[in-house]
């Protein structure tokens, strides 16, 4: 019989064996009954008869495990049998077990939810044919801000490159309306991209076809407008139907037809950003209701030539740089500070468009950084409790040594169970990351975002977590399978008290580690912490937690198209707000502080040896101060009937800039750039408002010009923005949906928020970074509490008799108490000292991202010292109390 036939056997025996072993004692049986028969008839008596038959037999189970070793593997029988027994352990062992694995399970659960995040938005390639060859063309600026590309530019780049062999244009962030299953108008996140798109990814369709160059055709293509259907809105919307390709669907300003279904696979271009639909992205202007025929920037997307480099399509970008940047860029930007340095360039495409991620990319990989430190502390902390599980068991190993077991066999015993704890942690960490990842992913979403991002965790994570199960079980079992396996049968006859001081130095260094990672996580946690407060803590300027902002598409839905009448529109809706209940106010603006400002360059008018300046500029509307909780500090507001651009009103950082303090009111403002939006003749400084926060909240509040909301005003392609001052948010919205279906029924509501969760978007590293950092240093001082208690524990139970002693010979209790503490204690030294080694070490990295507070803050620190020694305190308080309450008389016998 040859080996492959042979093993295929054994494996399949070792699903049959209960029926084979009934099979053997059968057939051992019948032997010995036959061979007492034949010693029957020679003569013998019956007693005899048996006896004989066994003699000549043998040892009868030493022959069954023959059998059992020939026919089955016998690695896999010991290694069934040993998980069988670690699953025992662990049920006797019920709280230990499940300390362990809560603590495994939040190592490996925090590091998956984790790389869930910086795999989905930063690693991982689009399901694309070689994805390493795509790329990507931006205009990039000095500080790595990738800006994209306008139309004509990529026009152009696409008419004159020679290193890619197709080049395509995406807008991945659309959002169009269409009925729900309810037959309520909802937005829903659209991408707009040109013909070429999906040949260039090389991607084929789930159903029907995808866009075509002939889809995408200026003003209409013969056959219609197409759209292709993400496929989970397929099977959401549509239920899956297959019958779908044909049909239409009804958009806002037009209707589509259905073409095809992309891949499951494929979720667009921008990670966690999934469309919901792809439509050509000459459609645009159609959707807009847009006759002024403008286009939008674009994120182009290519893919290289056969041979062609990232490095050879840089250099023929440079050199198509200065005409196109001539070409299609105003002066004012092409010679403004900001823009000098700024060059066209190609950077790999493979993980998709992360534009809108960019900011969180280094707080993501600190991130992943800080759960790795948390993973290796629950391993060190494990790797203590496990090793002071092999003291308690060593009389057992010994005895097993003893009677014949290997030192192999014991150290795969043990390194078992820890992998069917490694196991049991890694699915109930999985399981925790699976909701982790998705709250976590919050952080990343835009308060007016109406489509979320999606992340779960997919195969690559999984392959990840499982490598993490076996590295960490691994880490944590290797050391304590080590000891058990040098266990001896002299074990047997030393005394614990004896033993115990000199093994359990090896748990003990586990301590100091736990302390020395708690000690900076913790200090990062409350430096970070502080920062976020004192960021928080800063006046704004205005009043963000009661004013909830909404801002609705008019311009392209309404159907008058004259200005003025626009305007009045606006203004309607402002006046039926404030009359409703719960409403205190109601103003419109161009842009929110939180938002990305404008600026031009103004000069005082007439005054002397004054210099124009960079000021930031807004349209706002009557009663904006009002409602935001500006303090008007002279002059006053634009009245309602105010929309003459001869007014405005500065802030007290502009008062200072063009007014050099002097009085404003009364005075004139020129601007000096000729900016289309902002008036030619100069305007009279009316008010004098208080700062206001922009979005950088780092720095001071910029000087600011504020002008009435005119027709020269209303943006190209956006819309103003609604203000509403209310004590609740319900009001806020509940009395906005209602002027809504009163003035303009036609137009959806797009998604609420207050100003304060605008803030928070605003302040999303810092909040992402400082709720990491204090949820980790949190869980770090739970284990090292974990750690020091479990090792406290386990050395006051190997140390009953050496108490037991010393109480009987008139040690004080008290005493007994402050000697187990004071180990606790010189532990916990060793742990800060090492503590301060590795934050002198890592405080680097976090030095950038703090404001208003050192990376050394004595303050800090010592507070951090006094909250780690009181959690040893704590951890060390319960064990010290069970030695000091040992009956002599029992720790002797115990002995």
């Amino acid at each position: 019989m040859s080996w492959p036939n042979v093993f295929a056997a054994r494996i399949r025996n070792l699903f049959l064996r209960n029926r084979l072993d009934r099979e053997m004692d059968d057939e051992v049986r019948f032997h010995l009954e036959m061979q007492a028969d034949d010693n029957e008839r020679a003569g013998m008596s019956p007693t005899d008869a048996r006896y004989a038959a066994r003699r000549n037999f043998g040892n009868v189970e030493s022959m069954k495990q023959q059998c059992r070793d020939w026919r089955a593997v016998t690695a896999i029988e010991t290694i069934v049998q040993d998980a069988g027994y670690a699953l025992r352990m662990m049920r006797k062992n019920a709280v230990f077990s499940l300390t362990v694995i809560v603590t495994l399970a939040l190592g490996i659960g925090a590091n998956t939810a984790t790389f869930t995040l910086v795999h989905g938005l930063f690693l991982r390639n689009l399901p694309v044919f070689q994805p390493s060859q795509l790329a990507r063309i931006d205009i990039v600026r000095p500080t790595g801000e990738e800006l994209g590309v306008e139309w004509g530019m990529y026009q152009q780049i696409l008419s004159q490159q020679r290193s890619f062999s197709g080049m395509s244009a995406w807008v991945p962030g659309h959002k169009e309306a269409m009925a729900d299953n309810e037959g309520a108008l909802r937005f829903y996140n659209v991408a707009l991209v040109t013909g070429e798109g999906f040949q260039v990814l090389r991607i084929g369709p789930h159903l029907g076809r995808l866009i075509e160059p002939y889809d995408d055709v200026r003003g209409s293509p013969p056959q219609g407008w197409s759209a292709v259907l993400s496929y989970s809105f397929w099977v959401e919307r549509f239920g899956g139907d297959r019958t779908i390709v044909g049909k239409t669907i009804r958009l806002r300003k037009t209707s589509v037809t259905v073409v095809g279904v992309a891949p499951a696979d494929f979720q667009g271009v921008t990670p966690g950003l999934n469309p919901s639909m792809y439509l050509p992205y000459q459609i645009h202007p159609v959707l807009d209701g847009d006759t002024r025929d403008m286009d939008y920037g674009v994120n182009a997307i290519a893919r290289l030539k056969p041979g062609a480099s990232l490095a050879s399509a840089n250099a023929e970008l440079s050199v198509l740089q200065k005409d196109i940047f001539e070409r299609f860029l105003p002066p004012r930007l092409t010679h403004a500070p900001a823009f000098q340095g700024s060059m066209l360039h190609a950077s790999p495409a493979g993980a998709g468009l992360t534009s809108f991620t960019g900011k969180y990319r280094q707080p993501l990989f600190l991130m992943q950084g800080l759960v790795a430190i948390v993973l290796l502390l629950c391993c060190v902390n494990i790797g203590g409790l496990m090793m002071s599980k092999v003291y308690a068991r060593r009389h057992e190993f010994a005895i097993r040594k003893a009677i014949g077991g290997t030192r192999v066999r014991l150290i795969r015993q043990f390194l078992l169970e820890s992998l069917v704890i490694g196991f049991a942690g890694t699915a109930l960490g999985a399981l925790a990351a699976w909701f982790g990842s998705a709250a976590a992913v919050s952080f990343f979403v835009d308060p007016n975002q109406t489509e979320r991002i999606t992340m779960r965790p997919d195969t690559t994570v999984l392959f990840v977590t499982g490598v993490l199960a076996v590295c960490a079980t691994i880490l944590f079992g290797i050391l304590p399978a080590w000891r058990a396996g040098r266990a001896e049968p002299g074990g047997l006859l030393t005394s614990r008290t004896i033993s115990a001081g000199r093994r359990q130095i090896a748990a003990r260094a586990f301590v100091p580690i736990q302390v020395a990672l708690s000690l900076v996580l913790v200090a990062a946690a409350a430096l970070l912490s502080q920062s976020l407060i004192r960021l928080r803590g800063e006046n704004l300027g205005f009043d963000a937690a009661h004013v909830v902002t909404e801002s609705q598409p008019f311009y392209h839905q309404l159907p008058q198209k004259d200005d003025d009448t626009f305007i009045d529109v606006y203004q309607s809706m402002v006046d039926r707000l404030e009359q409703l209940p719960g409403i205190q106010s109601a103003a419109i603006t161009g842009n929110l502080p939180t938002e990305p400002g404008v600026a031009s360059r103004f000069q005082a008018s007439g005054a002397q040896n004054s210099s124009d300046a960079l000021i930031a500029y807004n349209h706002v509307g009557p009663g904006y101060f009002r409602t935001m909780r500006s303090r008007v500090l002279a002059g006053r507001e634009f009245e309602r009937t105010e929309r003459s651009r001869t007014v405005c009103i500065v802030n007290e950082a502009a008062e200072r800039t063009l007014f050099s303090g002097g009085q404003p009111i009364g005075q004139s403002v020129v601007n000096t750039t000729g900016d289309p939006k902002l008036p030619t003749a100069p305007c009279q400084v009316i008010g004098v408002v208080e700062d206001a926060r922009s979005r950088d909240l780092r720095e001071p509040a910029p000087a600011t010009i504020y002008f009435p909301v005119t027709k020269e005003a209303i943006p190209v392609h956006g819309n103003f923005t609604f203000l509403i001052h209310a004590t609740r948010e319900g009001d806020a919205i509940s009395g906005y949906r209602k002027a809504a279906a009163e003035i303009v029924p036609s137009i959806p509501v797009m998604r609420f928020a207050t100003l304060q969760q605008q803030i928070d978007e605003v302040f999303g590293q810092e909040r992402l970074i400082a709720m990491t950092t204090s949820f980790f240093g949190t869980l770090a001082l739970l284990l090292s509490a974990i750690g020091l208690y479990g090792l406290l524990s386990s050395s006051v139970t190997q140390r009953t008799g050496e108490l037991g002693i010393r109480l009987a010979l008139g040690a004080h209790r008290t005493k007994v108490l402050w000697m187990i503490q004071k180990e606790a204690f010189i532990l916990l030294a060793a742990g800060v000292i090492l503590g301060w080694a590795l934050l002198y070490v890592t405080v680097g990295f976090i030095q950038g991202m703090l404001y208003q507070i050192r990376a050394f803050d004595p303050v800090t620190l010592l507070v951090t010292i006094v909250l780690l020694s009181a959690v040893a305190f704590l951890a060390a308080f319960f064990p010290a109390f069970r030695a000091s309450r040992v009956d002599p008389i029992v720790a002797l016998r115990y002995e």
